[in-house]
């Protein structure tokens, strides 16, 4: 996910192009981005004022036989992929869960 945080602080000319939207607040930081990743994958993520992903959801191609979907908050001021809570549907069609509690302990329900 190291692409969508590189994305998220290009600079554009109009904020649309054929790849990704980017919306800016009145400052100009990136705050809201949806664009397609390396396999053609949708992201949608909300950014923090820092540019930190404070949530990502992102689907897999349809002809991507491991493919999931998955909607992912990040651990606060840690990057994309060391999720807080994710919650994620697998390419079997079950779903599942996680939850990282306190004391740091990841947890997960499928």
């Amino acid at each position: 996910m190291e692409e969508l945080q590189a994305a998220a602080h290009q600079a554009d000319d109009d904020g649309l192009d054929s790849r990704r939207l980017v919306i800016r607040d009145s400052l100009g930081r990136t705050r809201i981005l949806a664009m397609t990743i390396g396999d053609g994958s949708p992201v949608f993520a909300l950014l923090d004022e820092k540019g930190d992903v404070c949530a990502a959801l992102a689907a897999s191609p349809a002809d991507n036989p491991k493919g999931v979907a998955m909607l992912e908050f990040p651990r606060k001021g840690r990057p994309l992929g060391d999720s807080a809570a994710l919650i994620g549907a697998e390419s079997d069609g079950t779903g599942t869960i996680g939850i990282r509690d306190s004391s740091g302990l990841r947890h997960e329900m499928s």
